[in-house]
């Protein structure tokens, strides 16, 4: 009995350090130039979705706000915007027919100076080509600091921007096309956050926006968590969209469902289950098992030897 003891004592040690062992995080302050941590610049609105006439001129704003401690100048300008691949990578480089759009965006003025608490509003003008090609076309808006220059006029801080993204759509024949694929899961997810994906495909020859609403439920059919959000679908790209749960419970048996909207349509999703069963329960619940086993053995090893001694004594 002692034997069986502690072999279920070393089980319970060896579970706890499973448990209870996590890494340690030391956090660190790395420095850096003590101008630049305290500048702090954003942009809004974070998006724009402006309709273009083919000809003529659209008028558009964005607001530049100081919100660190330091009087900063900063430029405006406009770069191509495209996406690369279904985790929608951003490229601010790539020129195509979907990214002329930022040759047709001017600024009145383009330097400006930005004292702390302050903000600036900065009109540009969006002038659409006699032949511009009807559907999507997309720029990026760029706000970027402009550090001071040492006497060697050489810049002694990084720069720092920040964009707003344009989504326009000219005139003509557009094309709204598109199509969703359910839920993707991993049936055994290791750890959290848990997520589930689905992919929108666009087929036609302008953006559309897609509203997923996911919702995760417990084994007892009760929803635990739930996720809705939009993205843009850009034309010619297939988009994975996550639906992710951060903080679930360390594991368990989950479902997944929930709908899609997009084109004026709604998708019920396909019902999809997940397992949640880290490698650190995994090997808790062998270590278990496999105590349990040897307890079960050693008893039935030694329920066989008492009347092997009892008909001895006797």
């Amino acid at each position: 009995m002692k034997q069986i003891k502690r072999i279920l004592l070393a089980a319970l040690v060896a579970l706890s350090a499973v448990f209870l062992t996590a890494p340690v995080t030391i956090a660190q302050d790395t420095g850096g130039d003590s101008q630049q941590s305290s500048e702090s610049m954003t942009l809004s609105p974070a998006t724009s979705q402006p309709k273009l006439v083919q000809g003529q001129a659209t008028n558009g704003k964005v607001t530049v706000i100081n919100n660190g401690k330091t009087t900063y100048d900063f430029i405006v300008y406009a770069r191509p915007f495209s996406v690369r691949g279904e985790s929608y990578e951003t490229d601010f480089e790539t020129v195509n027919k979907y990214t002329e759009l930022y040759q047709w965006v001017k600024f009145p003025k383009a330097n400006f100076r930005l004292a702390p608490d302050e903000s600036i509003e900065v009109p540009y003008e969006i002038v659409t080509p006699d032949d511009a090609r009807p559907g999507g076309h997309y720029a990026v808006i760029f706000a970027e600091t402009q550090p001071p220059e040492d006497s060697t006029g050489q810049s002694v801080a990084r720069k720092k921007r920040v964009g707003s993204l344009v989504y326009a759509s000219a005139a003509g024949e557009v094309q709204e096309q598109g199509s969703s694929e359910g839920l993707l899961t991993k049936f055994w997810q290791k750890d959290s956050p848990l997520q589930a994906n689905l992919l929108a495909t666009n087929d036609g020859n302008t953006h559309y926006e897609l509203t997923s609403d996911v919702v995760y439920k417990n084994i007892f059919g009760q929803s635990v968590h739930g996720a809705k959000q939009t993205k843009i679908i850009m034309p010619g790209t297939t988009r994975r969209v996550t639906s992710q749960w951060d903080n679930p419970p360390m594991f368990g048996i989950f479902k997944v469902e929930g709908t899609v909207s997009y084109l004026g349509k709604q998708d019920t999703l396909k019902t999809r289950y997940i397992v949640l069963l880290p490698m650190k329960v995994l090997i808790g619940m062998a270590l278990i098992l496999a105590a349990l086993i040897v307890w079960i053995v050693r008893r039935k090893q030694v329920a066989k030897k008492k009347p092997l001694k009892q008909s001895r004594g006797k």
